[in-house]
């Protein structure tokens, strides 16, 4: 009997035992994954600094002065790691929109602002001085047009080369889409009123070239950063589109490459964005294709 109430009370500590054991194993489980919300992990706290040290400018607008704007922003970005230049190219009247409507932190256009597209507080910087050159086929024998002979092409008052010292055979017209600023330039600056519906329309420098490069009775404009080997340009009036001859004010398709935002704006790191493009690194960059704003 003595033996069975002995053993009995064995087997009862021992369960009690047991029971502690497994209780104590379980707060302490629960104690070591249990965290604090309000102390953030390695990964929260790299991501919390990610945010507070970084910043993103916005670029929308015109297809030429993007090219320019690429490159400028690349060095930039180079000064300025934790600052993001994203840029957008669809065209200089979606840059004034994007503008308008707090949609973008700096619009890029390739012509002279409208006076009712401006409106208060909208500020328009000169960065640089593109060019429109006129181009044709390097098989045509053209080599130089009067102003007003453009005009007349592009009117579709002159249909045929012959009729400007060229062989005889039509002339396949290009031009751009209306909403780009390169098409609204050269129509303004060549005198044109409207431009024949007969044109063939691109939607961009490159597409102009190829349509021009891919014809020898074909007649073109573009910006003169996207000139190359494959197409001819052609001198106006004599005169050919030389840095001297565009300083001088001698050659006269010249048109403004500026950047549009607001005075009143977040800054998110765009005060040194327009610094930088007033720098001697940034003029440098300009001075390869394009003339530098004074």
């Amino acid at each position: 009997m003595v033996k069975k109430v002995f053993f009995g009370l064995v087997n009862f500590l021992v369960i009690i035992i047991i029971i502690s054991a497994s209780t104590a194993t379980r707060n302490i489980d629960d104690r070591d994954i249990k965290i604090d919300e309000t102390d953030p992990t390695p990964l929260d706290a790299g991501s919390v600094l990610l945010v507070k040290n970084s910043a993103v400018i916005t670029i929308e607008g015109s297809t030429s002065a993007a090219v320019l704007f690429e490159v400028l922003a690349e060095a930039f970005m180079e000064k300025n790691p934790e600052i993001k230049v994203e840029i957008m190219a669809n065209g200089t009247n979606a840059a004034i929109k994007a503008v308008r409507n707090y949609n973008a932190d700096f619009g890029m256009v390739s012509r002279h602002l409208k006076a009712n597209e401006k409106t208060p507080g909208m500020k328009e910087i000169i960065i640089a001085w593109d060019v429109l050159a006129v181009v044709v086929n390097p098989e045509n024998r053209i080599g130089n047009l009067q102003r007003d002979q453009i005009s007349a092409i592009y009117s579709g008052r002159i249909t045929n080369w012959s009729a400007v010292g060229g062989s005889d055979m039509p002339i396949h017209v290009i031009s751009r889409e209306e909403g780009s600023g390169t098409y609204q330039a050269f129509r303004s600056l060549a005198g044109i009123e409207k431009v024949t519906r007969s044109a063939q329309v691109t939607d961009g420098n490159g597409s102009m070239l190829e349509g021009v490069a891919g014809k020898i009775n074909s007649i073109g404009y573009v910006s003169m950063g996207f000139i190359n080997n494959r197409v001819k340009v052609i001198s106006i009036d004599g005169i050919y589109p030389t840095k001297e001859n565009i300083l001088n004010n001698l050659y006269t398709l010249k048109r403004p490459f500026s950047l549009i935002y607001y005075e009143q704006r977040e800054k998110n790191g765009t005060d040194e964005f327009i610094e930088f493009l007033h720098s001697d690194e940034a003029r440098s960059i300009i001075s390869k294709k394009y003339i530098p704003a004074e």
